[in-house]
């Protein structure tokens, strides 16, 4: 599914299992369930309009959503869950309560972003508020350091890190074998082995790609992308952090401690810059030391209740094995996917071209990033609202991918006019500013940034497959582009290339999305 990177692209890139894993693990809604307000059985029993029994049925269609997350209340989605308190009347499993008033549409005149803030129209979850403000807060102190990190390490530096960088998002999703989603599918009694089956997981992960480093294609073909960097415990070391840290940040949303994962998000790359700037490291181990900031949190999480037998270790990995087996290789294609241009830059043209084609993506498409974040967290609520409610959500994906067009021209525009300047300025001197290099690294992302954000109507639809067959087609696509190319053309016929590829594809995205959600 299309989505933003999160070191080169910055784009919201997510991937979700098939409907029925989702729901089994709590990641998708249970559509006969509603949620208007606190329940009590008087609401339950109130008459209804005219006079009529409320029955439960008719009830259900008039509530808000509320999503069904291991025996948890999400009034706004997986991350706004509470438990119910002892003693309190609340039910998972209840369904009638004040009916649901159709909201005006505001998004004509307004968008996503002025509606959310509004909160008279879009309703976000006040944990999702904080989950992604941590986030973007700690995208905001890396770009903010930007001026004097590009004055402490040169292009070539920056090209390294950058496929040492594309490398770890990888890492992040297969450094559990995605056992770090069954932390959130288990129930109460199942917790401590689904913590300790995903820190197997990520060992066992951690040992074969260290190992993968002694053999010579293997050796040979990291050497290529991340020079010496491409060390055997610098490897291990990378797996094991950027999957404990994944866990963490699993382990903190199941408890419901938002704050604390927000932290996380914040310190990731707050740790990464100090590091960079006062240390003698390089970045690649700056880079690292920021996923470290996940340690304390594993370490209560393992020491804070019984170890687990061996066997119920053993057990949870079986109970849990389809997000290894279905999950893990539809996520593995979608970080592929985002670090394939990098990798192929980097090897063909060198870590120089590769850290001025990232650093401008990066600054350039950060705008894009913020807006894409917020209207994909609204338009799965409000997609999902219009599903369950009976209506089309084609109306709504139309209306969203045409005001994110909008924005995406408006910022096109910008770095047309203002792009070059302000990169000389941030960047200082030995970086590349000239428009028609920037333009073609922005061009990639402002396209990702228009339709990534109207994913979720293949979530709400229960159409999952049809995602999944195009983005084997896009990685196929993608990929052969870059094999066929990388290293026969110039650096920025590759990447007018490119932008075409995207284009193309994204458009058929784009359009199954619309058949999709009709």
């Amino acid at each position: 599914m299309p989505s933003l990177s999160q070191a080169a692209t910055l784009t919201a890139r997510r991937s979700f299992p098939p409907l029925a894993l989702a729901r089994k693990s709590g990641l998708a809604p249970s559509y006969g369930a509603g949620y208007c307000g606190p329940y009590s059985r008087k609401s339950a029993e109130a008459p209804a309009r005219g006079g009529a029994e409320a029955s439960t049925p008719q009830a259900s269609r008039h509530c808000l959503n509320i999503l069904k997350y291991n025996g948890k209340l999400c009034r706004n989605g997986p991350l706004d869950c509470v438990r119910p308190a002892t003693g309190s009347n609340e039910s998972h499993d209840v369904s009638v309560s004040r009916p649901h008033r159709r909201t005006p549409d505001s998004s004509r005149s307004l968008g996503f972003v002025v509606s959310a803030l509004r909160g008279k129209w879009l309703v976000i979850g006040r944990s999702t508020i904080i989950v992604a403000g941590g986030a973007a807060a700690g995208q905001v102190i890396a770009l903010a350091a930007t001026p004097w990190l590009t004055r402490s390490y040169g292009p070539g530096d920056f090209g390294v890190y950058a496929a040492f960088a594309a490398l770890c998002s990888v890492f992040l999703t297969v450094g559990c074998l995605r056992y770090d989603v069954a932390i959130n599918a288990a129930t109460d009694g199942e917790l401590r082995p689904a913590l300790f089956a995903a820190l197997s997981a990520c060992v066992a992960a951690a040992v074969v790609f260290s190992l993968a480093v002694v053999l010579p294609i293997g050796g040979a073909a990291l050497r290529r992308l991340v020079g010496d960097a491409a060390t055997a415990p610098r490897i291990f070391a990378a797996v094991l952090l950027c999957g404990g840290y994944q866990m963490a940040t699993a382990f903190l949303v199941r408890e419901g401690k938002f704050t604390g994962s927000a932290l996380l998000r914040l310190l990731q790359p707050l740790v990464f810059v100090v590091a960079a700037l006062l240390l003698p490291w390089g970045l690649i181990d700056s880079h690292l030391l920021g996923f470290f900031a996940a340690a304390p949190v594993i370490a209560l999480a393992a020491l804070g209740g019984r170890l687990p037998a061996l066997s119920e270790i053993l057990e949870s990995i079986r109970r849990h094995r389809d997000f290894a087996l279905v999950s893990l290789p539809t996520s593995l294609l979608d970080s592929l996917s985002v670090a394939l241009p990098v990798w192929f830059i980097a090897a063909n043209y060198g870590a120089d071209d590769t850290g001025q084609y990232s650093m401008a993506q990066r600054l350039l498409a950060a705008p894009a990033v913020i807006i894409a974040m917020a209207a994909g967290q609204v338009f799965l609520k409000r997609a999902g609202d219009l599903v369950r409610s009976g209506q089309s959500p084609r109306p709504l994906l139309r209306r969203s991918a045409g005001q994110l067009g909008v924005a995406a021209a408006g910022l096109l525009v910008a770095a047309v006019l203002i792009g070059s300047p302000l990169l000389s300025l941030i960047l200082g001197a030995g970086w590349r500013t000239d428009l028609a290099f920037l333009l073609l690294a922005l061009v990639p992302a402002l396209i990702r940034s228009v339709v990534s954000p109207v994913t979720g109507v293949f979530i709400v639809r229960g159409r999952l497959r049809s995602a999944a067959v195009w983005q084997v087609a896009y990685f196929v696509g993608t990929g052969l582009l870059f094999l066929v190319l990388a290293g026969r053309v110039s650096l920025e016929v590759l990447l007018l290339a490119f932008c075409v590829s995207e284009a193309l594809f994204y458009t058929w995205y784009l359009r199954l999305a619309d058949r999709v959600a009709d």
